[in-house]
């Protein structure tokens, strides 16, 4: 009896073990798969459906061919698109990705992952501004969601600088007097304990090692995406901005070629 309950629960560790691992490596390749699509909406979706109406008018008998009719629709326009309304994968799950697109960038004396980053928030933005902007509604509310994700992802890094001005507020410690227990080094060494904590009779134990390294492998996605957010949500707030204010700029700009032709017909 106890061999089978132990059999029982080395099976359920198994599957629970699997589905973790499946869910990080869909979480690391998603972003991938939504890179696809930035690059597509950025530079081909125009040029591919110019192509297509140029054939169709060419050779239109190509539109009875039934699987061409299905890639055709398959381009168009849809209701929503959900790489753009999931901001928590675009932006925390967002360094596989970026790190693909470094290692095709040629070597620039170790900035290529700076260069990776802008290209990809590039690809997003200018995919995002030709697939939604067509929908003035849609657009607004895909951006909406986008700012109201950054604004709940910045809340524990707020909280936890407010907490760590307050304390040293209060005690007068200075950053560089942090007793060495909270220094990298130290946290470090403390994961790598637990790591090689060898219990094989505990599968207890094993499943808590999966679920912490999880953990801290997402909580790592998070901070190291914390500066793409940041240069994200500047550039909303622009976007926003500009969308609401760039009649008055363009009137601007329509005055300073007008004077400018004058002065040089004069």
């Amino acid at each position: 009896m106890d061999i089978l309950f132990k059999f029982v629960i080395a099976i359920l560790a198994l599957v629970i073990a699997l589905i973790d691992l499946v869910g990080l490596l869909f979480v690391m390749l998603i972003s991938i798969v939504y890179l696809g699509g930035y690059i597509y909406d950025s530079i081909l979706e125009n040029l591919l459906l110019r192509i297509g109406h140029y054939i169709g008018r060419k050779i239109p008998r190509i539109k009875e061919n039934i699987l061409m009719r299905k890639i055709w629709e398959k381009m168009q326009s849809k209701e929503s698109y959900l790489r753009y309304e999931t901001p928590l994968v675009t932006y925390c799950f967002s360094y596989t990705a970026i790190l693909l697109i470094a290692t095709v960038l040629p070597d620039k004396k170790g900035i290529e992952v700076i260069t990776a980053s802008i290209l990809y928030l590039i690809f997003y933005f200018v995919g995002m501004a030709k697939r939604c902007g067509s929908n003035e509604n849609y657009y607004e509310s895909v951006l909406a969601n986008n700012m109201d994700f950054l604004k709940l992802s910045f809340l524990p890094v707020g909280f936890i600088i407010t907490v760590l001005g307050f304390c040293f507020t209060i005690t007068g410690m200075k950053i560089q007097e942090i007793p060495s227990p909270y220094d990298l080094s130290t946290i470090c060494g403390i994961v790598e304990n637990f790591v090689n904590y060898s219990d094989d009779m505990n599968i207890f134990m094993l499943l808590l090692k999966i679920f912490v390294l999880s953990i801290l492998l997402l909580i790592l996605l998070y901070i190291i995406s914390l500066p793409i957010q940041v240069i994200a949500y500047f550039s909303i707030s622009a976007i926003n901005y500009f969308r609401k204010h760039y009649l008055a700029y363009k009137n601007l700009f329509e005055k300073y070629v007008q004077i400018v032709t004058q002065l040089l017909n004069l």
